[in-house]
């Protein structure tokens, strides 16, 4: 039976020492990976990732009622900022995360058309400071984290898949083997915001290049919004809210991993673990759920992939929304979330 291919990926730099921009390259590629046999430790700029037997990545996927998504291979990555990173917090420990499954994430944030067409509503703030935040292909916002499980659930149900969750009253459980859609873990959602490389923002190292590949607080924003944190030292053409897709995408495909809108993911908040870990899903209980990505409107130090911020799950955030996941192939694991949730 054939065997996946595991690709190591390092950081190639061509600027200063100690750079960590560069696209990711293959450096080694095992004929014959062995599941019983451990991988060595990752080197300090190193990716790994596992691609099928005959190393051709999946073809996107698109679902009936219009979700696009792309495969994000199973693999290991440092996560966490280095300590020399600029706006880095304290609580950013950089520690090794493998994903021992491959998954499907969507190539943008989830739509207001979708929403209300799945939904029947649309949760979204109108304006910022009369700035209209309405519209069909701007993100949906202002959505709970609660509300984004039931959307995903209805989502399922409405395309014939298995819902990820079951709710019983706050309580909620994930269904691992459920075909689903869902929310990312954070350990997925930062694995594919990085897509193979250690870049500070999701496409680029570059403050000045951040632009390109999102909608984030700018000058312009900066003078017209009246706001007191430092801005990023680009312009993106944007005040407010940007239509899904709108910016460049990330080297796997994914659009505003950086900037535009912040996105639920399922783990509750707590400390890193202090060793490798695989599949990690959070703390069993808490009293805040993480939200990854940062938004147009906050500061810069926010928008970095390796950012971890947090809100009540039942609060309402007009820069708050979300990106949904799939899983490709059934387990039997249990995850956990809250006073409840739990994961299986």
């Amino acid at each position: 039976m054939p065997r996946p291919i595991v690709l190591s990926l390092v950081t190639i730099c061509t600027l200063a020492p100690g750079c960590r921009r560069a696209a990711p390259m293959p450096v080694a590629q095992p004929a014959d990976q062995s599941r019983t046999q451990p991988l060595r430790p990752l080197l300090s700029d190193e990716t790994r990732i596992v691609m099928p037997p005959g190393g051709l990545r999946p073809a996107p996927i698109r679902g009936s009622l219009g979700v696009e998504m792309v495969w994000i291979p199973a693999g290991a990555f440092w996560m966490g900022s280095p300590r020399d990173e600029a706006g880095r917090h304290g609580g950013e420990v950089r520690h090794e995360v493998s994903l021992s499954a491959p998954f499907w994430l969507g190539t943008s944030e989830v739509s207001q058309a979708l929403w209300e067409r799945v939904m029947g509503d649309n949760p979204s703030t109108r304006t910022y400071q009369g700035v209209s935040l309405i519209g069909e292909r701007l993100p949906v916002h202002t959505v709970r984290w609660t509300d984004a499980i039931r959307f995903a659930n209805r989502l399922s149900a409405a395309e014939g898949l298995r819902p990820a969750y079951r709710l019983h009253g706050k309580q909620v459980t994930w269904d691992r083997s459920s075909d689903g859609y869902r929310l990312p873990t954070e350990a997925e959602w930062e694995f594919a915001a990085r897509s193979g490389t250690y870049d500070a923002f999701s496409g680029t190292d570059s403050p000045e290049d951040v632009c390109r590949f999102a909608n984030v607080a700018t000058p312009s924003g900066q003078v017209m919004f009246s706001w007191k944190d430092p801005p990023f030292p680009c312009e993106d053409g944007v005040s407010g809210l940007a239509p899904v897709g709108s910016f460049s995408a990330n080297a796997w495909g994914l659009h505003d991993m950086t900037g535009n809108i912040w996105e639920w993911v399922w783990d509750w908040e707590g400390p890193y673990p202090s060793q490798d870990v695989t599949d990690p899903t959070g703390p069993e209980t808490g009293t805040a759920r993480l939200k990854r990505g940062g938004s147009w409107m906050h500061r810069w130090r926010s928008a970095r992939v390796a950012d971890r911020s947090r809100d009540n799950p039942e609060g309402r955030y007009h820069y708050v929304g979300l990106r949904l996941a799939r899983s490709t192939q059934s387990g039997g694991a249990t995850a956990a979330g809250g006073p409840g949730s739990t994961a299986r």
